[in-house]
This record gives structure tokens, C-alpha cells and sequence, in this order.
């Protein structure tokens, strides 16, 4: 939940609950904008390292167009032998690039309605399963 400021809680506590939920494939869409900023560009290469010993890419940055301006890009994840140090890289590359314009959601579901867009990478806000809508 976000505080009395309306700010999502830091990165860091998203790492811990989504141990919790370890078991859900990890969906991670990125805005092209984002694409273009080259410290948003190497923050997503831990991705591509750690695929072959502790995760497998269902899809590798495909289109996606769910009514956002330009097209975006999805990487789902699926997690296997240590998911939860997994998320922790993922969650950390993320939070460590400086691009504030970009738009960056995990969902811990392949539906829709179980993740928010934020404009700010450093923050990210889990919402519980809503189920699919």
C-alpha cells in the first residue's frame, strides 16, 4: 500500500515479498523509451546471464501494445532453482538505473491486473492478486 504521501514503498522491500511468490512466473515490461537510455539497457542484462543456471525465458522482449504511447517490451521469466535470489537481481538492476521517465512493471501473473505502472523505477508497489479481469 502507499503511504500518506501516495509514494509506493522503495525497491527493496519488493524483493522481499516476492519471495512470497516465488512459485508465479515473473513478467517484467519495459518502455521502449526506456530502451534507449543506455544505463536502462545494461541494467537489463543480468537477464540474459542468469537464464541458463536459475530461470528460463518464456518471451525475450516482445512488442507489446496494451494502450501506452509507443510500443513496449515484455521478459517473463519463469523461476526454477534459487527464484528468490533471482527477483533480488532483477528487482536490484532495476532499481539501480537513474532513468526516471521509464516505465518499469513487475506482475507476478501472466493476467493483467495484478501489477501497476510506475513512472519511476526506483519505486514499485506490489498490489495483491486481483485475479484476472
Amino acid at each position: 500500500m502507499r503511504d500518506e504521501t501516495g509514494i509506493p514503498p522503495a525497491i527493496g522491500s519488493l524483493a522481499c515479498r516476492i519471495q512470497d511468490k516465488v512459485d508465479r512466473p515473473l513478467l517484467v515490461r519495459v518502455s521502449s523509451a526506456a530502451l534507449q537510455n543506455p544505463d536502462i539497457g545494461i541494467a537489463l542484462t543480468p537477464f540474459e546471464a542468469i537464464n541458463s543456471d536459475d530461470c528460463r525465458t518464456i518471451s525475450n522482449l516482445q512488442p507489446t501494445t496494451d494502450g501506452l504511447v509507443g510500443p513496449d517490451y515484455q521478459l517473463t521469466l519463469t523461476p526454477q532453482r534459487t527464484p528468490a535470489a533471482i527477483h533480488r537481481q532483477i528487482a536490484t538492476c532495476i532499481a539501480q538505473t537513474d532513468e526516471s521517465s521509464a516505465l518499469v512493471d513487475f506482475d507476478d501473473h501472466l493476467t493483467q491486473g495484478t501489477g501497476d505502472w510506475l513512472e519511476n523505477t526506483a519505486y514499485w508497489q506490489m498490489v495483491e492478486d486481483r485475479g484476472s479481469n
